[in-house]
């Protein structure tokens, strides 16, 4: 049976995360959904920063868990969100190598 990819990068975040949180699927399902939200303000508003710098990254990730914590009522941080983006990018790395040794 084939995992729902939200559930892999719950997995991941379980795996790769310190201090002891466990994340449940609902709470991943939402941050995701955070993430595209804030991005989609940023659109609206024609606000441009910069993810490819510290200040910039800090900025988008804070914007994202106020939106966490307010619109969906998590108790989120910087660093969870932070971790969210690096689980989903290792997943998708994963999910990529994995499709290609299948072609082979």
């Amino acid at each position: 049976m084939v995992k729902n990819i939200n559930q892999y990068i719950c997995d991941y975040m379980n795996t790769m995360g310190t201090g002891g949180r466990e994340y449940t699927l609902e709470e991943v399902n939402k941050i995701k959904r955070s993430v595209l939200l804030e991005k989609e303000d940023r659109t609206k508003n024609n606000l441009v920063i910069n993810f490819n710098s510290p200040n910039g990254r800090k900025v988008i990730n804070n914007r994202t868990t106020i939106i966490s914590n307010t619109l969906f009522k998590l108790d989120v941080t910087i660093k969870d969100i932070t971790l969210f983006r690096k689980c989903k990018s290792r997943e998708a790395k994963d999910r990529k190598l994995s499709n290609n040794l299948e072609d082979d």
